[in-house]
């Protein structure tokens, strides 16, 4: 008989131990590695520069509206004309 045929289909005795330390270690992990440490702070001039930048990009979609869409309720993109829903 083989070795690792040898009772292959029985627990060996120390797996519930591994098992054990792996859920300890993935708790672990788990509770070192929380959401407040993926927050980010932002400074105020952060702050300006991430306001100025969607002013930007609303203006931007919105001066594409009234030039291509102005009368329609929706604007659609890849054919440039406007839709009423």
């Amino acid at each position: 008989m083989m070795l690792w045929q040898y009772q292959w289909h029985r627990t060996p005795p120390d797996r519930p131990l591994l098992v054990l330390l792996w859920c300890c270690i993935a708790g672990w992990v788990s509770l070192s590695v929380s959401e407040v440490q993926g927050l980010r702070r932002y400074t105020q001039d952060d702050m300006l520069r991430l306001r100025e930048r969607v002013r930007h990009m609303f203006q931007h979609a919105y001066d594409g509206y009234l030039r291509h869409g102005a009368p329609y309720d929706e604007l659609r993109p890849l054919s440039c004309d406007g839709i009423d829903t």
